[in-house]
């Protein structure tokens, strides 16, 4: 073999296993951050707002509320009209909030893909229409409704926090998620 078909091979190597694909850049579903997955289809988080009771001086109740967004804070909160508008709400018994596990949500919303009109969430005057509900607190004897639900949050702040969750409706499909980022508390 001569010196050129050597550094032709050479090359050609060195081309070929550069374009080979990397199994480490694959992003995998333990690797996508911030979302909803339910039957294979994720719907992505950016924002969140946190309603601890226990902070409020007249506390009778010890709950804790959670909102997930799929958009970001200032729309959520200017009252932009969405189309496409994904949320979770979760409402569950603390004493405080911390980094633990929770079970059996008491209080619980997920809607996908739905349009949100008439102003702010937080004035309570907005409505969520069309859509998918994936899971309702509204018929306990309906398949959406929840069996087994954990909530954990791995990480927590003044105003960041990272949590997962896993619910398992009635009619035994399971809807999972996470969230990693800064929350609003609305306290």
């Amino acid at each position: 073999m001569t010196i050129k078909k050597l550094i032709a091979l050479i090359f050609i190597t060195t081309a070929f296993l550069g374009c080979s694909s990397n199994e480490n850049s694959i992003e995998t579903e333990e690797e996508i951050n911030n979302k909803i997955e339910f039957e294979g289809n994720f719907y992505s988080l950016e924002s969140s707002w946190i309603y601890d009771q226990n902070k409020n001086p007249n506390n009778t109740e010890n709950y804790v509320s959670f909102y997930l967004f799929n958009k970001n804070l200032t729309e959520v909160d200017n009252g932009v009209e969405f189309s496409d508008f994904s949320m979770i709400f979760f409402n569950f018994r603390a004493p405080e909030l911390k980094e633990t596990t929770y079970e059996n949500l008491i209080d619980f919303n997920i809607r996908v893909n739905g349009n949100l009109t008439n102003g702010p969430l937080a004035d309570g005057n907005a409505n969520y229409t069309s859509g998918i509900e994936l899971l309702s607190h509204n018929d306990p004897n309906s398949d959406i409704y929840i069996s087994n639900s954990k909530l954990t949050i791995s990480e927590l702040t003044n105003n960041t926090i990272t949590l997962n969750f896993l619910i398992t409706r009635k009619d035994g499909k399971t809807i999972s998620g996470n969230y990693s980022g800064e929350f609003k508390s609305l306290n």
